[in-house]
């Protein structure tokens, strides 16, 4: 494991056939753990200050968990991920060359609000992170590990301005997976139990069949710990076993009171119900992202196929009413005939989905 400076002066980069010191000043240390560290570093020859995470190559299961994860960003371009630059190795160890954020992470400015953030800036570090989220899951990638810590922060102070804006990004895809659906049932395939506990929905946590809407459970608890400084669900009691059973059978009661538009948001991220749960193209467009209060709040799954099944009701009683109307005048007109043509012409087209029209007016399908 490297320690220090002296280390460092010993290491040959065999890509580019230069000393490590040759390629990199280190001006801090970022962060340590079993898996190595991370090093603020000066590239000499980009002239761009990164974060240099340090691995070694002995450990042959941390290796084969960076590789992955490298391979995931490399498909992964955008504003609201953290950047990959290079990997570059020695004999002993690999060092991933990252995008460094001068903001650090968003547990780190929690931390500073115990209380919570204000709602602007909650709802914007939201918006980065569900832009990111939808090119990731549009990918056909989950990222499994949403939470605070992995939530990195640039932050933004414009002249003038009194408050610091904060531009998000999601990092450390060490524990996401590419979704994968069975040929035959038609689900995704992923039920490995990977993650933070107090971030899993509870199909994650109880080890069920799971997708991408996990994801967006995680971020409904990050949102309340934005806005509260309190997680919504976990009990002074609770351990992890007894945490991931309760949010899978009780009834969730939250400990703090949201605001509605922001209570209705949160809801639609942290519910059971899967079809009542939003994907992120869905939350992206909720009023308390989009900060306008005229944006109407979009539909769930469920509520779409509300809507689809009382559109069909409504073509099914209009194919009654027509028949019943063609039977009354064929029975009754001397010009049955032709009238009940017409009608069963129109019952034809209301049968097979078009709108019935009269005159200039038109109906039509209830848009979601």
């Amino acid at each position: 494991m490297i320690i220090g400076l002296t280390d460092l002066e010993e290491v040959f980069i065999k890509d580019l056939n230069l000393q490590f010191l040759q390629i990199y000043k280190v001006n801090s240390l970022l962060g340590s753990g079993a898996f190595g560290v991370v090093l603020e570093v000066t590239n000499l020859i980009s002239k761009e200050n990164s974060a240099l995470k340090i691995i070694c190559k002995r450990d042959q299961s941390v290796y084969n968990v960076l590789i992955k994860e490298l391979d995931i960003l490399r498909e992964l371009s955008h504003p609201n991920i953290v950047r990959f630059k290079q990997i570059l190795h020695s004999p002993d160890f690999a060092f991933i060359e990252m995008e460094k954020m001068n903001g650090g992470t968003l547990q780190e400015l929690l931390n500073k609000h115990p209380q919570g953030l204000e709602e602007c800036t909650a709802a914007a570090i939201m918006k980065d992170i569900l832009q990111g989220l939808c090119s990731i899951h549009d990918k056909n990638y989950i990222h499994r590990d949403l939470k605070p810590d992995n939530i990195l922060l640039n932050a933004i102070s414009a002249p003038g301005e009194a408050n610091v804006r904060y531009q998000a990004k999601i990092a450390d895809f060490g524990l996401s997976a590419e979704i994968k659906y069975g040929i035959f049932s038609g689900q995704n395939q992923i039920d490995d139990r990977m993650g933070t506990t107090l971030y899993m929905a509870p199909e994650q946590a109880q080890g069920q069949l799971y997708g991408k809407r996990v994801d967006m459970w995680a971020l409904g608890i990050i949102m309340y710990i934005m806005l509260t400084g309190t997680h919504p669900f976990v009990k002074d009691s609770d351990n992890e076993y007894s945490y991931s059973n309760r949010i899978a059978s009780s009834d969730l009661q939250v400990s703090k009171n949201l605001q509605p538009i922001a209570k209705s948001l949160f809801q639609h991220l942290c519910s059971r119900t899967l079809s009542e749960r939003y994907q992120a193209a869905q939350a992206i467009k909720h009023p308390w992202i989009t900060r306008n209060p005229h944006d109407e709040v979009p539909c769930t799954q469920a509520d779409q196929m509300r809507i689809m099944e009382a559109s069909t009701f409504f073509k099914r009683a209009q194919s009654a009413l027509l028949f019943m109307a063609v039977a009354k005048v064929s029975s009754e007109s001397s010009i049955g005939n032709s009238l009940s043509t017409d009608y069963l012409k129109r019952i034809e087209e209301c049968s097979a989905g078009e709108s019935v029209t009269s005159g200039d007016a038109t109906t039509n399908e209830t848009q979601c």
